[in-house]
Order: C-alpha cells, then sequence, then structure tokens
C-alpha cells in the first residue's frame, strides 16, 4: 500500500470515529435523565454557550495590525448611495477601518431607542442610519475593522433634559457654547453610566471598538459658567476620573477603547484648562488618538512659521513629543493619530495627506485615522504602494 492510499485510510478511519463520538453525545442529550445510560452528561447550557462564544466571534473582526480609518458621519451612513462610495474606497485602497458616529457632538444617536431602552436613550434616537447594524455586517464581510465614535460631554439632548447636570450659567439657564449647544458636568455620574450604556449598546450591534471623542471641558462660549457637579475640582481629575471609570468598565468586557485628544496636548506639559492631561489618558485607555491636523497648529508652533503649509514637520515634531513622553512613563497605549484630509488657509492635495502619513511612518505608528467633515477623501493618497 502505497503512503497515500495509506493516509487517505487513516482519515477515513477519522471520519468513522467522530461520526461516533457525535452520536454518543447526541444519544446521551436525548437521554441524559437516565443515570445508568453509561454516557456523559453534557448539558445544553454548555452548548449554549459555546454557540453564544461563537455567535460573539462571529459579530466581530479582529483589529488589524495597523488600523487605517477614515471618519464617516451619521448621515452618510445612512446614505446608501453616499456610503457606497466609502465602501469603494476601502476596497480599493490600503484602508482597512471606518469609524463611524454613534453618537455625534449635537447629542443625537444614529439609531432609535430599542424597546427597554432608558428615556435618555429614547430622546437621543434618531433614523438616520436605521439599517446601520446590517452595513456592519456587510463591512464584516469585508474584514473592515468598525469603530463607533461616541461624542461625550459635548451633548445638547442630554443637557436639556437633565439640567441638573448640566453646565449653567450664574442666573441658572443652561450654558451654551459659541454654536449655541449645550454640555454636561463632566462630573455627572448618571451621564457617565448613560456613555457606558451607549458604548455596551454599539459594541453589541456590532462595532469592533468604541471611540471616545470631546472628553473634556468647553474651550469657547462665555465664561460665565457654573459647574454644579465637578464644582471646584480640578478639570484634570474630572476627566482622568470618567476615563478611569470608562476605561475599567470596557476593559473588564474585552471591549477596546480609544480616546481623541487636542493635538497639542502632547507637546504641553499641563491639561491646556480642558482636563487633558497627556499621561494621564495614557493611563487610562488602550488607544489614544491626537487631532494633530497641520491646520489646528498655531503660527510658530516649534518654530514652524506655517504648519498648516509643512505637514510632514509638524506631524513629525508632534508625534516625536507624543512618543517621547510615553516612553518616559513606559506605558503601552497605542499612538494612532487622527491626520487632515481636508482644506483651510492651506488646500490640501494627495502629496499633503501623503506626506502626514509618511511622517508618522518614519517614527514607527503605521496606524492612523482620517478626518474629513464632509467625508470625501483623496483616494490617491491611500492606494497601496506594493513597492514598499
Amino acid at each position: 500500500m502505497t503512503k497515500k492510499k495509506l493516509n487517505i485510510k487513516k482519515l477515513i478511519i477519522l471520519f468513522g470515529i467522530l461520526t461516533v463520538v457525535s452520536s454518543i453525545i447526541y444519544i446521551s442529550l436525548s437521554y441524559s435523565d437516565k443515570s445508568n445510560s453509561g454516557f456523559v452528561y453534557l448539558p445544553f447550557s454548555s452548548f449554549e454557550k459555546i454557540e453564544e462564544s461563537i455567535t460573539e466571534e462571529e459579530k466581530h473582526v479582529n483589529k488589524p495590525e495597523h488600523v487605517k480609518a477614515i471618519y464617516m458621519s451619521s448621515w452618510v451612513a445612512g446614505t446608501t448611495s453616499f456610503r457606497n462610495t466609502l465602501t469603494q474606497l476601502l476596497k480599493d485602497t490600503e484602508l482597512n477601518s471606518v469609524v463611524i458616529d454613534f453618537k455625534d457632538s449635537t447629542g443625537v444617536v444614529s439609531i432609535p431607542a430599542g424597546l427597554d431602552a432608558s428615556q435618555d436613550r429614547i430622546n437621543a434616537g434618531s433614523k438616520r442610519a436605521v439599517d446601520l447594524a446590517e452595513y456592519i455586517k456587510e463591512l464584516h464581510k469585508d474584514n473592515v475593522y468598525v469603530i463607533a465614535r461616541i461624542a461625550v460631554f459635548q451633548d445638547p439632548v442630554y443637557a436639556q433634559n437633565n439640567p441638573k447636570s448640566a453646565i449653567k450659567t450664574s442666573n441658572g439657564t443652561l450654558w451654551q457654547d459659541r454654536h449655541g449647544l449645550s454640555w454636561v458636568d463632566a462630573s455627572s455620574p448618571e451621564f457617565h453610566k448613560y456613555v457606558l450604556d451607549l458604548s455596551l449598546e454599539a459594541y453589541d450591534m456590532g462595532f469592533d471598538e468604541i471611540n471616545l471623542d470631546y472628553i473634556r471641558f468647553p474651550t469657547d462660549g462665555s465664561n460665565d459658567r457654573v459647574f454644579p457637579i465637578s464644582n471646584n475640582t480640578p478639570k484634570q481629575i474630572v476627566i482622568t476620573n470618567f476615563l478611569t471609570y470608562m476605561h475599567n468598565e470596557l476593559f473588564t468586557r474585552s471591549i477596546p477603547l480609544s480616546v481623541d485628544v487636542f493635538g497639542q496636548i502632547v507637546s504641553t506639559k499641563d491639561d491646556m484648562g480642558i482636563g487633558q492631561y497627556y499621561e494621564d489618558i495614557l493611563k487610562n485607555t488602550d488607544t489614544i488618538s491626537p487631532m494633530i491636523y497641520p491646520s489646528h497648529f498655531y503660527p510658530g508652533y516649534k518654530g514652524l512659521k506655517s504648519p498648516e503649509s509643512n505637514p510632514y514637520e509638524t506631524i513629525r515634531l508632534s508625534l516625536s513629543d507624543a512618543i517621547t513622553r510615553r516612553n518616559a512613563i513606559t506605558s503601552i497605549t497605542e499612538i494612532r493619530p487622527w491626520i487632515q484630509d481636508f482644506s483651510l488657509a492651506v488646500y490640501y492635495d494627495t502629496e499633503h495627506v501623503k506626506a502626514q502619513i509618511k511622517s508618522a511612518a518614519d517614527l514607527g505608528i503605521y496606524s492612523y485615522m482620517v478626518w474629513d467633515p464632509k467625508n470625501k477623501y483623496t483616494k490617491n493618497a491611500f492606494v497601496l504602494d506594493i513597492s514598499n
């Protein structure tokens, strides 16, 4: 008998053994009430747990070694024709991930509330992207990593419905920023729980990671602000307490967490008056995402007359600070920057976007997330270079 025939024979024997074992398990389940059946009893609950575990694994995709994501608003996610262009962009380029609004900076959640939802969740619900769960499944078929963006403390919906938890003016009315939007006091424990519940809902529907934005105190609007819960607690401590709570809750459930911070935070030794202290945040997230848009750095930043006109240098100088400070506290938190694909004073084309990606890569950071509020991206900047 040849070696090939012998291997075939072994496979046939193995298949027969597996068939017999399967039959034994089936019989044992069917007659498990007979104590003298002679079979090992495997309770249905065991199979239910196995099935639940498999289902959970199928609901999510693994995080890529290097996340390369674009941002998609809830409006675009709910508009089939528009989102299809971005789905195709993901297929045609090196991009492998997408950040989608779950709760945006107006406090609106992208989908309606479920049957047993709280009143706050019902208040925030919308029909912007009613088929979001199905769209996530579609993305997962192409192994696209899907991140839920949750804008946190800028939340006029919650503030208006829960004025006791909102920032006020000295005369007791709701405080508003320069855009007319109200904010929640960052020390509100009820709001913390609300954000956690939203995060769990997003993960349960298929999102693979939770991304928290607006983790800070307001930067504009009137200084006539009263914080009914935080009072005079240092802002740095308030933000750190919230992130400690969120990270602990998500970590115990094996849910990845990323946190967005101002780009200049990584180069500033304090919290810039908004509560974002770099080292504290590093300790309370899996990934930190500084928004290092060159257009948002002031003229003269580290000697650059126009940071916006020098995307490579701006990214290099900023990320160098981020890496140095992270290494100084021996943190293993991933640095995954937000980069710019929009134009303000300087028109940003393919080369401007590529320069940012290359600058980060030259420092050993190959992950990035791309921001354009209009969701119109420069395809040629993300075409995979097979020669590199």
